[in-house]
C-alpha cells in the first residue's frame, strides 16, 4: 500500500512537470509571436532602405552604417538621436545649416507620442539632436519654442555667418516671457530638461548677440564641456525659470590670446542669470567686461574662475562678479585680478548675501557698491576667504563705491571671519576688528580704528575690552562710549597696562552677534 501511495505522488509530480514545462513553451511561443508583429510594426514605420529599417526587417546592414546612426534616416523609426546631417546639414561649416537644424527638430517633434511633461510641455522622450562631432554654420538661431522638453542638443560646433542678425543667440529656448506667465501653472516655466553638451559655441567675432538663451525653462542642464566665444553680448542668459545648471563650460568674447580682447570684450557679460534658483559651477571667463551677473535670488555661483579682459582697462572697468540681487551664494571662486561687487541700496540687495572659501589674487577685491543715498547692508557674511594682492591701489580687502554722492548708513548682520590677508602685502579691512595697545603708568588708552573699518561713515556701535595690569597694582577701569569710530578705556589711577579692545560697526539681530 505505501509502495503504492509512493509510486502515486511520482505519477502526479511527473504529470505536473509535464504541465508546465508544456505551458511555459506555449508562453515563449506566444512571445515570440507578439514580438514578431510588434518587429513587423517598427519594421513597417522604419525607412525601408535606412539601416535601423533593413536591421528588423533581417536584411543586411548598407556598408559603413550603424544602427540608429544611419545618416538620419532613423529619425522616421523613432530613433533616440538625430543626426543633422541627415537633414542636409553641411558639417564642414560652408554651407547654410540653419533650415536642416530646423527640420531635425521638427523630425525630433514628429517622432514622438502626444505625452506631456508639466503643464503643456511636450515630453519628447530624451531624444538627442546629434550633431556628430560637425562644425555647422548658422544664419539664424536654432529656435526651440515653448512647450517642449526631455530633449538634448551637441556633440560638435556651431557657428555664426556673416549674415546672422546682430541681435540674436545662435541657440535660443523659449519664447515670450508673457505669454508663459499667463499660462496655467505656478512655476511660470514653459520649457523642462533641456540638455545642451559637449558643444562650442562661436558668435562669429561679435556678429551674433550671444551664445545661448534660455527663456522660463525649468530643470535646463547646460555643459559639461561647453565653449562659448565671440558673442558681442552675453554668452548666456538665463531669463526666469528655475534650477537652470550651468557647469564645466568656458567663455570669451573672443579667444584668449587676442591681440584686441579688450576692446572686444567691452560691453559683453559672459553669465547673465535673470531669474532665480539657478546654479553655476566650474566655469571659466576669460575675456569679457563682467565674468557672471545675477540679478535674481537663491542662486548658486560655486567654483567660478574669472579673469575676464574688462577689469583694468577704463572705460571698459568691468567686474569678475557682479551680485544685484539677495540670497546669493558666492563659493570657492577664485577672482583672478578682477572683483566680486556687491550692490546695494536702500532696500538692500545685498541681504543673505555669502561668500565663502574663496580666493583673491592680483587687484581682486570684494567691492561693495552703494546704489542710493542711504544704501543699507544686511546679512552679508564673509568668511575663510584669501587675499594675494600684487600693485593692488586701494589697499583694502573690502572697498566701498560710494560714488555719485552714495554712502552706506547703516549696517545689519555683517561677519567677517577667518579671512586672511598677508599685512606685509596690505592692511586689512573689517567691520569687527580687535586691537590692543600697551602703555606705561597710564590712565587712558585710546584707540582710532578709522584706518581698518570698512565704513567710513558708520560708527562703532559697540566695544567689548581686557586690561591686563602689571606687577600687583589694582585699578578700577572702564570703557567709555564710542565716539565715532574711536573709543577710550580708563583707569582710576596709573598703571602699567595693555589693553585689549574689540569693535564692531554691525549691528547684530539677537544670536548673531561677534561678541
Amino acid at each position: 500500500m505505501r509502495a503504492f501511495a509512493l509510486q502515486l505522488l511520482v505519477c502526479v509530480v511527473a504529470h505536473s512537470l509535464v504541465q508546465r514545462q508544456h505551458l511555459h513553451a506555449e508562453a515563449q511561443v506566444g512571445l515570440a509571436r507578439s514580438a514578431m508583429r510588434h518587429t513587423a510594426r517598427r519594421a513597417s514605420r522604419a525607412a525601408p532602405h535606412s539601416n535601423f529599417g533593413r536591421m528588423l526587417q533581417g536584411l543586411p546592414h548598407a556598408a559603413g552604417n550603424c544602427v540608429g546612426n544611419d545618416g538620419g534616416n532613423s529619425s522616421s523609426g523613432a530613433s533616440p538621436v538625430i543626426a543633422v546631417a541627415a537633414f542636409g546639414a553641411d558639417p564642414t561649416g560652408v554651407a547654410d545649416s540653419s533650415d536642416a537644424f530646423d527640420a531635425a527638430l521638427a523630425a525630433a517633434i514628429a517622432q514622438t507620442a502626444p505625452r506631456l511633461m508639466a503643464s503643456r510641455i511636450r515630453d519628447l522622450g530624451g531624444v538627442r539632436i546629434d550633431l556628430q562631432g560637425g562644425d555647422y554654420a548658422l544664419s539664424r538661431p536654432f529656435r526651440v519654442p515653448q512647450w517642449l522638453g526631455n530633449f538634448k542638443i551637441g556633440g560638435g560646433s556651431v557657428r555664426a555667418l556673416p549674415s546672422f542678425p546682430r541681435d540674436r543667440y545662435l541657440i535660443e529656448v523659449g519664447g515670450n516671457a508673457t505669454a508663459c506667465a499667463l499660462a496655467d501653472h505656478g512655476q511660470k516655466s514653459c520649457n523642462a530638461n533641456v540638455g545642451i553638451e559637449d558643444l562650442l559655441v562661436d558668435g562669429g567675432n561679435g556678429t551674433a548677440l550671444g551664445g545661448i538663451l534660455l527663456n522660463q525653462t525649468m530643470g535646463g542642464n547646460v555643459g559639461p564641456d561647453l565653449y562659448v566665444v565671440g558673442f558681442n553680448r552675453s554668452g548666456i542668459t538665463v531669463h526666469g525659470g528655475h534650477e537652470v545648471m550651468l557647469h564645466e563650460a568656458w567663455f570669451g568674447t573672443t579667444y584668449y590670446d587676442h591681440k584686441d580682447k579688450v576692446a572686444l570684450g567691452c560691453g559683453a557679460t559672459a553669465v547673465e542669470l535673470f531669474g532665480n534658483d539657478h546654479v553655476v559651477s566650474d566655469v571659466v571667463v576669460f575675456a569679457g567686461q563682467t565674468g557672471v551677473r545675477t540679478t535674481g535670488g537663491a542662486n548658486l555661483i560655486e567654483g567660478v574662475h574669472t579673469w575676464n579682459s574688462g577689469t583694468t582697462a577704463p572705460p571698459c572697468t568691468g567686474h569678475g562678479i557682479l551680485v544685484q540681487a539677495p540670497s546669493t551664494r558666492v563659493l570657492n571662486v577664485y577672482l583672478d585680478y578682477t572683483a566680486l561687487v556687491i550692490e546695494s541700496g536702500a532696500k538692500p540687495r545685498n541681504a543673505h548675501v555669502s561668500v565663502a572659501d574663496s580666493f583673491f589674487l592680483g587687484m581682486g577685491t570684494i567691492v561693495l557698491c552703494a546704489t542710493a543715498p542711504q544704501s543699507k547692508i544686511e546679512g552679508l557674511v564673509l568668511t575663510d576667504n584669501t587675499w594675494n594682492s600684487v600693485n593692488m591701489p586701494h589697499n583694502a580687502t573690502v572697498v566701498l563705491d560710494e560714488r555719485h554722492g552714495n554712502a552706506f548708513t547703516s549696517v545689519l548682520d555683517f561677519v567677517m571671519l577667518a579671512n586672511i590677508a598677508p599685512k606685509a602685502l596690505f592692511d586689512p579691512r573689517a567691520t569687527t576688528v580687535t586691537k590692543e595697545l600697551s602703555l606705561a603708568n597710564a590712565t587712558r588708552w585710546d584707540f582710532d580704528f578709522s584706518d581698518v573699518l570698512v565704513f567710513p561713515g558708520v560708527d562703532i556701535v559697540s566695544a567689548r575690552y581686557s586690561i591686563e595690569i602689571d606687577g600687583s597694582a589694582f585699578a578700577r577701569h572702564a570703557a567709555r562710549k564710542p565716539v565715532g569710530q574711536t573709543v577710550a578705556v580708563e583707569t582710576d589711577v596709573p598703571v602699567d597696562a595693555k589693553v585689549t579692545i574689540t569693535v564692531t560697526q554691525s549691528r547684530f539681530t539677537a544670536g548673531n552677534g561677534p561678541f
